[in-house]
């Protein structure tokens, strides 16, 4: 009986060893393709990065180009009081000064990373900035704006340049899609435990549901640019910046009602 149960745990041994064996190995082929899907995944991010870099410098001065040129064309037929040539000319300079705004922003975006990287932490001053934001509104803005601030909120560390750019683009897209008399942003800072939440909410056109994922990705605009001007990278450079410094952002809208946006940032 002793013989029989030890040759039977002996086989059971063996064939368990053998399925092991059999296991590491493919675990062993599996993390190698997976390091090697890895590898190509760096190497194909690292060379987007250097193509979005290189196509949206390269291609500003020729359109830089453009746009001086066709200010020189446009002296040239005010003369000639040509109303539709006026139109058309005031169109494709329209459109070059988009596609500059567009290529700034992409550019800005693909090197939020590195630059964030090279960034070292400091005390960011959240009222300074605010103060500072408030001041720009009143001087840009061609109608009245209510901007508030709420909350008791110290300095934290972080980038006061990066925070400061969030805010720039959360207050500016609460003060720009707004069909209200007198639009109202309210912005709320806070420290809970080992977090800062600053709260953006205004009183604007809202955004429907189904959309408020939508919204942080790169050239997502919801409305035409005839009516809001803008290039689609606000709200994804935003995002970028959140997610970079370990960081949530969650929004929460009602159609004709207005939208707060919350980010969460660890002290």
């Amino acid at each position: 009986l002793i013989t029989l149960v030890s040759g039977f745990l002996l086989k059971t041994n063996y064939e368990f060893g053998s399925r092991i064996l059999k296991l590491t190995k493919g675990l062993e082929i599996r993390n190698s393709k997976l390091d090697e899907v890895n590898k190509n995944l760096t190497e194909t991010n690292a060379d987007l990065k250097n193509f979005v870099y290189v196509a949206s410098h390269d291609l500003k001065a020729p359109l830089r180009s453009i746009v001086s040129f066709q200010k020189l064309i446009e002296r040239k037929v005010k003369k000639l009081e040509d109303k539709d040539l006026n139109e058309f000319l005031g169109f494709a300079q329209n459109s070059a000064i988009q596609m500059e705004n567009v290529l700034d922003d992409l550019l800005k975006y693909s090197q939020l990373s590195k630059e964030i990287e090279k960034k070292s932490l400091e005390e960011v001053d959240f009222k300074t900035i605010l103060n500072q934001i408030k001041v720009e509104v009143q001087q840009t803005s061609e109608k009245p704006i209510s901007l508030k601030f709420e909350g008791d909120l110290d300095a934290f560390r972080g980038s006061n340049s990066h925070v400061r750019l969030v805010l720039q683009n959360l207050i500016g897209n609460g003060i720009k899609y707004n069909e209200s008399d007198v639009p109202e942003v309210v912005v709320l800072g806070e420290q809970k435990d080992d977090r800062v939440v600053i709260k953006v909410k205004d009183n604007g056109i809202g955004i429907k549901d189904e959309f408020l994922e939508q919204i942080f990705e790169p050239f997502r605009r919801l409305h035409s640019q005839s009516q809001y001007e803008g290039t689609g990278f606000g709200l994804a450079i935003t995002k970028r910046i959140v997610d970079k410094f370990d960081g949530k952002i969650k929004v929460d809208s009602e159609i004709g009602e207005g939208t707060e946006f919350t980010i969460c940032f660890p002290r």
